[in-house]
């Protein structure tokens, strides 16, 4: 089980994780996020090998959709866009390591 401060910085980063999404204009970066919250609400309550797992390929499939998603606004638009930071970025988190937590 998890520390209370550790569930306290996974709330937050799920918080952080809505208020991405929902600056979002992709649907497959909605859902991506939408997949990530959901392994971080499991975490919280069991931490296992397959949780982790699960949660370290929801992270990298939401690193891809946003990858691709900037490259296609990139191509539609001549300006540069503004890059709006990963949640997981903003935590200093790895998305091939996140399977190493716990």
């Amino acid at each position: 089980m998890l520390d209370a401060l550790t569930i306290a910085e996974v709330q937050a980063l799920r918080m952080s994780l809505h208020d991405f999404a929902s600056r979002q204009s992709d649907q497959v970066v909605k859902i991506c996020c939408c997949a990530v919250d959901l392994d971080l609400a499991r975490i919280v309550g069991r931490q296992d090998d397959q949780t982790l797992r699960e949660l370290a390929a929801s992270v990298e499939q939401l690193a891809k959709a946003v990858q691709t998603a900037r490259t296609a606004d990139q191509g539609a638009d001549s300006t540069p866009a503004s890059r709006d930071p990963l949640p997981f970025e903003w935590f200093s988190l790895d998305p091939q390591n996140v399977s190493s937590v716990g």
